[in-house]
């Protein structure tokens, strides 16, 4: 039976860490593509999507951590009942000793870095910002700066050495 569990916990175990791995690398990697690169509009649904992905990630690599730990308690086990107990029992309880650390370790992190979900601001901008600096004339984040440049009120933008950017392909 305990052969069993061992085989059961350690296959568990891959299993969580394989998706926490997988699921990170593809998020860092198509993720930041669809912020950067998507649809007009693909930011806010980006970024949304990364911290769903994000908790996934988190919440599978704790449980393939907590059932690694209990897959080398289970090894102890197997390997030293019934004539060595002593030693399997102080192999867990530095096991456990082992998990506990890691996991105040995490806690700590964690509520040093965690962003509180009142304080987290969506960085989206819905049009409003650029019709609201037009009709004032006043400009806002950065619709002013928007409107300028569609207008031709802002002087063209200059290159390293000073020559315009406007100009179209060289002749």
């Amino acid at each position: 039976m305990i052969k069993l569990l061992y085989m059961l916990t350690t296959t568990t175990a891959m299993g969580f860490e394989l998706i926490a791995v997988m699921n990170t690398t593809l998020l860092s990697m198509v993720g930041p593509g669809l912020a950067l690169r998507g649809p007009d509009g693909s930011m806010h649904p980006a970024v949304d999507g990364m911290m769903i992905e994000y908790r996934l990630a988190f919440y599978s690599f704790f449980a393939g951590l907590v059932s690694f730990h209990l897959s080398a308690a289970l090894f102890g086990w197997l390997m030293f009942w019934p004539d060595h107990w002593m030693v399997a029992l102080w192999l867990s309880l530095t096991i456990v000793a082992s998990l506990y650390a890691l996991l105040r370790y995490a806690t700590r992190v964690y509520m040093r870095f965690r962003l509180p979900s009142q304080e987290v601001i969506t960085g989206r901008f819905t049009g409003n910002e650029v019709v609201a600096g037009a009709r004032t004339g006043q400009s806002s984040a950065c619709g002013g700066s928007l409107i300028g440049a569609q207008s031709g009120n802002l002087p063209a933008a200059q290159g390293a050495m000073g020559q315009s950017m406007d100009r179209g392909p060289p002749s």
